[in-house]
């Protein structure tokens, strides 16, 4: 059966400066399956340029080549990519082993790419045959030329490829063994078609079955020449799918990343710094106020909401921060807000009347912020502790255990008595607080007096290290934004609370307002703040930081409309900050960009640098039946490696670079404040600008290189 057919062969390579050259004109013949052939010619005859193309590491202009009835002009990448694979060996004269790997790993490569697994007795088989049993372990860079060119024939045969092509295989070889490996090659030829490029026909006439001698690119002699007849193409047969394994493919990649270890490791060093500022930049271009308010809710260990109702003139700038008065609101937004914000429960902080003063002591410093009215369930729900017990009258009430930090610090006075130290709980339970209020009428300042007993002391839950440097203590200018978050938590929140009993500010507090003329009867304007407690996850803090989002008035005649908001400690501080953030935000979007286009000009750069370096290495890849895809694979493996590795380095220094950050951008605030969080955001963001940045950098150099035909590849013309 006739194996190969060559019909009217032209090749004709172009050049800008100088003639073109014809390097094939019209070659025609046809080859069996089986035999020697020797193809001779002096240099420049194209005979090399003829095995090139039969072996589909080169492409011609014109004619034909058929290859068991299949027309190669015919064949698109893949399958000329499967016909080196799979039907052809090739045997180089410099025998273009990968010399860093032993003989074992050269030979088996080529069982691996076509998915021959556990291939080890083939190989063996193969080296048995070229006579180099015991040499599977030793590199290739230390053989003998002869032993390396039996290596190359070993990979050329283990896959018992269909035609061997062999480009003067004897040309370095001394005389001995150049005939050792003619004998091995005519060996071969007795169940394979073996053509042999030579100049020697001294050998071809000893060896060959059939001498086919060029001249100038053209046939001139043929010792057993067969009628080329062409034959109609056959349709391509399916064959199973073959290619490089992700193992050696990860192998073969994890060699290629250190071929320039200076370029390498200045690459990396550049690119670490970029992807952490990639993922630096987008904790900063990705803050939000309502989440770093839950996150601060969490980090103070907040127990509890407080919402409450303030105004503006420009609804556009809700989420610019808060900085607005609050004001009271009534029964129907009370109910209203409860629709919004789906809490376990609701309580009220009623607000107080006018300027008021506990027992003369340090005024204003020991001031109840509101009132709120309490029992069992309050004290369970909110997992406070009650010391004492529960008020039962008007008269009596319970203090928090912040008002008792305040008695504690200032001490305790009655109207007769002098001051007293107080220590402990039981030092104030038992006490008379009079509530005093001031107001003029005309020019007279007229002082009115509520007595209320104290019977207990609520530990409301708040992480009182948090505020222990400014409650009721001289604290530093530094510390101004920590007091006024915990002045939010003592106004609006229970911290400031005076506990009272059920009914209490409706039957008892606004009667006295009324009768001190501190209150109108028609004012319905009660309710200071509301009160939830902390019960749900993140999502539903969110839910209820973005409160305003959710509830508005129209605005009136002069353009003020009121809303609902979240206060309180968390909220302060992020606050405090939000109009900085907010510039940076828009400073480190354009940051990360920046930097992004940088890493890919540096892994382009190192790419680049590995694929000149490894040039011959991917052009014999290719010869013995790589496909393009290999190629893509072993690049792949080996910047999966290294952006794995930049990844993991750049999570760590930007998760702490965030840290650093954070103490810098809330330095003299007086309290820790988590403005940024590296979450898996920041982290996905992070390895998709890695993974996209060195894509671009691996895919422009080896696409670049793999448009190049195998044979300009190894020959350094690409």
């Amino acid at each position: 059966m006739i194996s190969l057919i060559t019909h009217n062969l032209s090749k004709t390579y172009k050049s800008k400066k100088s003639a073109d050259v014809n390097a094939l004109k019209g070659v025609s013949f046809t080859l069996p399956e089986k035999g020697m052939v020797f193809i001779l010619g002096k240099s420049g005859c194209g005979k090399s340029t003829l095995l090139n193309v039969l072996g589909g590491l080169d492409n011609f202009d014109g004619g034909d080549v058929i290859i068991d009835g299949r027309s190669m002009k015919d064949f698109s990448a893949k399958d000329t990519d499967r016909h080196r694979n799979e039907k052809v060996g090739f045997v180089f004269q410099e025998n273009n082993l990968l010399d860093e790997y032993t003989v074992e790993r050269n030979v088996s490569l080529a069982l691996e790419l076509i998915n021959v697994k556990d291939g080890g007795d083939l190989v063996a088989a193969a080296l048995k045959s070229v006579d180099l049993e015991g040499f599977a372990d030793r590199k290739c860079n230390r053989l003998s030329g002869g032993q390396k060119q039996r290596v190359a024939i070993a990979r050329a045969i283990v896959k018992k490829p269909e035609i061997l092509l062999c480009d003067e295989p004897t040309g370095a070889l001394d005389s001995d063994t150049g005939e050792e490996i003619f004998n091995l090659l005519k060996n071969i030829s007795n169940n394979t078609l073996v053509i042999v490029v030579s100049h020697d026909r001294e050998s071809a006439e000893k060896y060959g079955d059939r001498v086919i001698e060029l001249k100038d690119g053209q046939v001139i002699s043929d010792s057993a020449p067969i009628e080329v007849t062409p034959v109609e193409s056959k349709p391509e047969v399916q064959k199973k799918s073959c290619g490089l394994p992700a193992k050696r493919a990860f192998s073969i990649g994890a060699s290629f990343l250190i071929a320039r270890p200076v370029r390498l490791a200045l690459c990396i060093i550049i690119c670490l710094l970029t992807f952490t500022c990639v993922g630096v930049s987008d904790s900063f271009a990705s803050y939000n106020r309502e989440k770093a308010i839950a996150d601060n809710l969490v980090k103070y260990e907040t127990p509890y909401y407080i919402f409450a109702q303030t105004s503006t003139w420009d609804l556009e700038k809700l989420d610019e921060g808060f900085s607005y008065t609050k004001n009271a609101f009534n029964e129907t937004e009370y109910e209203r807000l409860k629709t919004l914000v789906k809490c376990d429960r609701y309580d009220k902080i009623y607000r107080f009347m006018g300027r008021a003063a506990i027992n003369e002591v340090q005024d204003q410093h020991v001031s109840f912020g509101g009132i709120t009215e309490i029992d069992e369930s309050l004290v369970s729900d909110y997992n406070f502790k009650l010391y004492g017990k529960y008020p039962e009258k008007y008269e009596e009430i319970v203090i928090s255990d912040y008002m008792f930090e305040g008695f504690k610090a200032y001490g305790y006075k009655d109207k007769d008595n002098p001051l007293e130290t107080i220590s402990t709980y039981d030092d104030i339970i038992g006490k008379t607080i009079s509530y005093t209020y001031a107001r003029y009428i005309g020019m007279e300042l007229i002082k009115d007096d509520l007595e209320y007993k104290v019977v207990g002391v609520l530990d409301t839950n708040v992480n009182k290290k948090l505020y222990d440097k400014v409650t009721f203590k001289d604290y530093d200018d530094k510390d101004e934004p920590l007091y006024q978050a915990q002045l939010e938590m003592s106004t609006y929140g229970m911290q400031g609370a005076m506990f009272t009993a059920k009914d209490f500010y409706e039957n008892y507090y606004v009667p006295a307002m009324i009768r001190f003329n501190m209150y109108s009867e028609t004012n319905g304007d009660l309710i200071q703040s509301v009160i939830s407690p902390i019960m749900g996850n993140k999502k539903s803090m969110l839910e209820a930081v973005r409160i305003h989002e959710r509830y508005h008035t129209e605005p009136d005649e002069y353009g003020w409309a009121n809303f609902f908001m979240l206060t309180g400690d968390a909220q302060y501080v992020v606050d405090y900050a939000h109009p900085d953030m907010e510039l940076y935000k828009t400073i480190f979007f354009y940051t990360a960009l920046g930097t992004a286009v940088i890493a890919a000009l540096f892994v382009l750069y190192y790419v680049s640098g590995v694929v000149t370096e490894k040039k011959r290495e991917i052009g014999i890849l290719r010869a013995i039946g790589a496909s393009r895809g290999d190629i893509f694979k072993i690049f792949a493996a080996e910047n999966g490696i290294f952006a794995g590795g930049l990844i993991a380095l750049a999570t760590a220094f930007a998760a702490v670079a965030d840290v650093i950050a954070n103490l810098y951008l809330t330095k003299g605030f007086g309290v820790k404040v988590l403005l940024l969080s590296f979450s898996i955001r920041q982290f996905a963001v992070l390895a998709a600008v890695a993974i996209l940045a060195i894509a671009v950098g691996v895919i422009i150099p080896v696409i670049k290189i793999l448009r190049a035909k195998p044979v300009d590849i190894i020959s350094g013309r690409k």
